[in-house]
């Protein structure tokens, strides 16, 4: 009959569908859609466990009598520590894996945050100690980020360094709200946050053990990606190949700086503005961490996936920060502390085109066999910037006024944007 014809019909359709599903290869250059949601749930659980203590800092140090320039060299001991260790664990990430390096980084980071739970013996020493320990070892995102490199092509990298970074400031956005109430709750303690925060870590770090992959499964995959047009490099050691004289390092270094500067000077600004001048409850600051990154994530998910169907990745490098001087210099002439954190959601957006944007051009000078070595000579670059920016940031606030350091801020972002400017007229570097 009729209905029978019409149901064999449908019948076979479906069965040619699920046998053409089952035949299709997977599309080189995609991340596995395991491998997408491990990275995504590390990465929130990592920036979630960071979330709990990092807004916590600067009011423990007031609590100690930190004058503004000793809160600041507390913030520059965690930079110092990151330019000393980025570059080895840059080639350890090479050689024994992403791995490797990223559970370090969680046995580490627990350990310095541990140290900020001993009520007992806290003491402004304890806060440097911690934050250097914590320098040393967090290199969790340096993994992430070369995992991404490993498995996916250059035109899919921005979005999916993108979506990795919605998943961590997911993190930063719920937990500083919830730390900072804890430390409230707690009678100004700080051990509690601290516990939880250890646990999160404790937690991310079995994750890792057994659901991240292991180095030899990371090499099949580089093989199975490369093109018949990278058969040649296949063949060639990492250890060769790599100079600082390649097209565009240098000038990406340079941005790398200027933007490392103009982020960290601003997250220093931010928190040493409403704890100092503005005199912010611990919990009211940890709320204002967390707006931050609700922006952070709504810019990841939503703004930058259009943004790069839109101008290449040297186009909105220039643009974040060219939105990046702007909101500055506009939170430098805040009236209030209402107009002041409004005026924070345009350079959190800004900022977050930049830093994936040129995250993204940096992936491009080298091989993928290489990412990890860029990456963490990246992050050396940064960890200057990390290390000298919160020095900074107290010297000219006690000298020079509240708005100075913004004011520096503003300027940094300027001349990143003109940089920038310059290297997208620059030919693009394509994979040899």
């Amino acid at each position: 009959t009729g209905l029978n014809l019409i149901v064999i019909r449908i019948t076979m359709s479906v069965t040619r569908g699920s046998s053409v599903q089952k035949n299709t290869p997977r599309r080189p250059g995609n991340l596995p859609t395991k491998l997408k949601w491990t990275l995504q749930a590390l990465n929130f659980i990592d920036l979630l466990a960071v979330g709990f203590i990092e807004p916590l800092i600067t009011p423990l140090a007031k609590k100690h009598g930190a004058l503004p320039v000793v809160a600041s060299a507390i913030g520059s001991m965690y930079g110092l520590f990151q330019l000393l260790s980025s570059a080895p664990f840059g080639y350890l990430s090479d050689k024994l894996g992403r791995k490797f390096v990223y559970i370090f980084s969680c046995v580490g980071t627990a350990f310095a945050y541990s140290l900020l739970g001993m009520n007992s013996y806290m003491c402004i020493p304890l806060l440097f100690a911690s934050r250097s320990i914590a320098g040393i070892s967090k290199h969790s995102g340096e993994a992430i980020n070369a995992l991404i490199v490993d498995y996916t092509v250059v035109e899919k990298r921005s979005i999916a360094f993108g979506r990795m970074q919605t998943a961590s400031t997911l993190g930063m956005m719920i937990a500083p709200t919830i730390g900072g109430f804890l430390y409230h709750w707690a009678g100004e303690q700080s051990f509690l946050p601290a516990s939880i925060s250890c646990s999160l870590l404790f937690i991310d770090c079995v994750l890792a053990w057994y659901l991240l992959p292991s180095n030899e499964e990371v090499q099949k995959r580089r093989v199975e990606m490369d093109s018949s047009e990278q058969k040649k490099e296949q063949k060639v050691d990492c250890d060769e190949g790599f100079s600082l004289l390649r097209p565009g390092v240098l000038g990406a270094l340079a941005l790398r700086l200027l933007m490392g500067l103009a982020l960290v000077m601003f997250r220093q600004s931010l928190a040493l503005v409403l704890t100092y001048r503005f005199s912010m409850a611990p919990e009211l600051l940890g709320m204002v961490f967390s707006y931050q990154g609700l922006v952070y994530s709504l810019c990841y998910y939503l703004l930058i996936p259009a943004l790069s169907k839109w101008k290449d990745d040297s186009t909105l490098t220039t643009l974040g920060f060219m939105g990046m001087a702007v909101g500055c210099l506009a939170a430098a002439l805040a009236p209030t502390v209402g107009v002041f954190c409004i005026t924070v959601a345009p350079v959190v957006a800004a900022a977050a085109v930049a830093r994936t944007s040129s995250t993204t051009t940096l992936t491009h000078l080298v091989p993928p066999h290489q990412a990890g070595r860029m990456l963490g000579l990246a992050d050396i670059v940064f960890s200057v910037s990390r290390m000298g920016a919160p020095a900074i940031s107290g010297i000219l606030m006690q000298h020079l006024g509240d708005s100075a350091p913004l004011f520096c801020c503003a300027t940094a972002a300027g001349v990143a944007a003109l940089v920038s400017a310059n290297l997208v007229h620059k030919p693009h570097i394509k994979m040899e």
